[in-house]
């Protein structure tokens, strides 16, 4: 499965559920930002069945860069895009509490507690869509995975493949960055990487396994109509 140039992209399905069977396909992409697809990739992304793309970035993180291909614009028209930031970078205790650890799962649960409204727009987008959903944000790792984790386990997904799904996705990220170097981020090898993966697993399985999520977006205002969706959406 490819939408062509999609960065970080990976299918929801094939995931082993706590009661038998596995989630299933064609239903939740998750990637990174969008701007890396090709016409030919929204072209496939289109024939998948996609119908719904959920932006989670900020507003200054939106737009094409000169390494992103050109585009045209009429492609994207065929998709509902929801734009629902999970954070405001510009936020100064956001930066206090969170910043220090955008990068992982750590800062999960503080994001969450300050914003519930946010997480809320999010997964109302994702109830809404009548066909196929694109969740994603710039990397495609701890913004879109703190978000698939909750759709995963609201799902009745592992613990276990929850947190490989986080992993694959750090992975993803962790080569593509050692064959395209950033200014913003480097990548990491051998022991080092193995170290980090595995305390970044090892915090998202604990936050995840202690979160009630299905109590946490009925407080934040989402329906049981809703919350029945989302539960459901990938089975």
């Amino acid at each position: 499965m490819t939408f062509d140039g999609a960065y970080n992209l990976a299918d929801l399905g094939g995931l082993p559920l706590i009661d038998g069977g596995t989630t299933a396909y064609g239903r939740v992409y998750r990637s990174g930002s969008r701007e890396a697809t090709t016409d030919t990739g929204w072209l496939e992304a289109r024939a998948a069945g996609l119908h719904t793309i959920i932006d989670l970035r900020s507003l200054g993180e939106i737009g094409r860069r000169a390494t992103h291909p050109v585009v045209d614009e009429s492609y994207l028209e065929r998709f509902v895009l929801v734009h629902a930031p999970t954070e405001n970078p510009d936020d100064p205790e956001f930066q206090r509490i969170c910043g220090p650890h955008l990068s992982h799962p750590r800062y999960y649960a503080d994001n969450l507690a300050m914003w519930p409204q946010k997480f809320a727009a999010v997964f109302a987008g994702v109830a809404a869509a009548s066909g196929a959903v694109l969740i994603h944000c710039g990397a495609g790792r701890d913004r879109t995975g703190m978000i698939a984790a909750m759709l995963l386990k609201l799902t009745g997904v592992t613990t276990a493949a929850i947190v490989a799904d986080y992993a694959d996705a750090v992975v993803r990220v962790n080569d593509h960055l050692a064959a395209n170097p950033s200014a913003h981020e480097r990548s990491f090898s051998g022991d080092e990487f193995t170290a980090r993966l595995a305390e970044r697993t090892g915090t998202l399985a604990d936050w995840i396994d202690g979160f009630a999520v299905r109590d946490y977006l009925a407080a934040a205002g989402l329906t049981p109509t809703q919350l029945e969706r989302l539960a459901t959406i990938l089975r």
